[in-house]
């Protein structure tokens, strides 16, 4: 497997977490490698975001299935309900880790003072 993909899981698919990459890359065209960097952060977090609202949608069934069960264990209720919250708050994450690459590759896409046009000359 590529190391650049290690994080992936054994049901995973490759071929659509390549195309998702590719996707991410296409829309923001790095120009350098500290672009292309945060552009790999963004295709990353963005495949995690998809697991993490998958994951949250199996486990919504899990706890509503085990809500309308009367023999379930409140126990298990409670281990249903953590993994949601667990699964959201993982997915918020994804989300603030790619508006903070957004935010950085704009930055870095920002002319530098010597380019700007009303820098003096010298």
């Amino acid at each position: 497997m590529h190391p650049e993909i290690e994080f992936l899981y054994s049901v995973e698919n490759p071929h659509d977490y390549t195309a998702t990459r590719a996707s991410v890359f296409a829309k923001y065209l790095p120009a350098n490698p500290a672009e292309a960097e945060l552009v790999n952060h963004i295709a990353i977090s963005t495949w995690l975001r998809r697991r993490y609202a998958a994951a949250m949608h199996y486990a919504l069934r899990q706890l509503h299935d085990a809500q309308a069960n009367p023999q379930t264990p409140p126990s298990r209720v409670v281990q249903y309900s953590r993994n949601l919250v667990r699964f959201n708050r993982e997915y918020r994450n994804q989300r603030r880790h790619i508006s903070g690459c957004r935010s950085a590759l704009k930055r870095l896409r920002l002319p530098s003072e010597e380019t700007h046009e009303f820098a003096t000359a010298a």
